[in-house]
């Protein structure tokens, strides 16, 4: 299990202890845990705090899909801090698992990675609870809750509308943004403006400059992407158009890969590369 403290739950105690009762969600004693592993602690704002009571039930309902962060329930430890337990990521988040495995992946497996993100995605229509952090560090697509150590790195995930406007709030067209940044992300194989001071980053967003193309990117993949990037809101596609171009890419890349496995048609020795690709699911 991944754990998740949430710091400064005192004023709220009383309601997770109703809705544990209610059965609204489950509750652990700490002492059944064997072993854990804390993915960090947050300063819990207040316009968090009301979301999170909002939304925690459906966000328990939903924790089945394949594509989601499965959460479980909530903990007490010893320190009296609650603690949110989330599905156990054993490739780690998606950051993790490209800088492990990036030169091992074929197009084939990148396609795969994006559309199984895009699914998650179209799911979350469904409770948009926690949408301010989201970014792509959970191999699965998890709205994340920030740190203050990751809160700079959040920032090119963030559409620049966010950063024009005081009192911008974040919709569905920002979530199309940050799948943008998280499809060029996965053609990478590393984290946008990564090596960019916290001035540099907020200019570099805030001027609408964007990651170049990776060499060698199937055009039809970067032309999604820069849709989903697009400065103007109106031309923003939507969820089912990007997974249903993701799926189309990833069949037709399969499809590809099976041709070249398969024997050649007449009788004359023939000799072809067989390319072989790694299969791997989200975990």
């Amino acid at each position: 299990m991944h754990f998740f403290t949430v710091k400064n739950f005192d004023n709220h105690e009383k309601w997770v202890n109703k809705a544990i009762i209610a059965k609204h969600i489950n509750g652990y004693e700490y002492k059944e845990f064997t072993y854990y592993e804390d993915i960090g602690s947050m300063e819990v704002l207040e316009l968090f705090i009301n979301m999170y009571e909002k939304q925690l039930k459906l966000l328990q309902q939903v924790h089945a899909h394949p594509n989601i962060i499965g959460f479980y329930g909530v903990t007490k430890d010893n320190n009296g801090q609650y603690n949110m337990i989330l599905e156990y990521a054993e490739e780690g988040n998606l950051h993790e698992y490209l800088e492990t495995n990036f030169t091992k992946l074929q197009w084939t497996d990148k396609f795969r990675i994006a559309y199984e993100i895009s699914c998650g995605l179209a799911f979350e229509k469904y409770f948009n609870s926690l949408r301010t952090n989201q970014n792509s560090s959970r191999s699965k697509v998890l709205n994340e809750m920030s740190t203050s150590s990751n809160r700079l790195g959040m920032l090119a995930y963030i559409e620049p509308d966010r950063f024009m406007t005081e009192d911008f709030k974040l919709n569905k067209k920002s979530d199309i943004y940050s799948l943008g940044i998280i499809l060029w992300e996965i053609s990478s194989g590393r984290p946008p403006l990564q090596f960019f001071d916290q001035t540099q980053l907020c200019l570099h967003v805030f001027k609408e400059k964007r990651e170049p193309p990776i060499e060698g990117t199937p055009s039809q993949y970067v032309e999604l992407y820069k849709e989903c990037w697009d400065g103007d809101p109106t031309n923003c596609p939507e969820r089912s158009f990007i997974r249903r171009q993701l799926e189309k890419l990833k069949n037709e890349s399969s499809n590809k890969i099976i041709e070249m496995k398969a024997p050649p048609s007449n009788n004359k020795k023939q000799t072809f590369k067989r390319t072989f690709v790694k299969q791997f699911h989200l975990l």
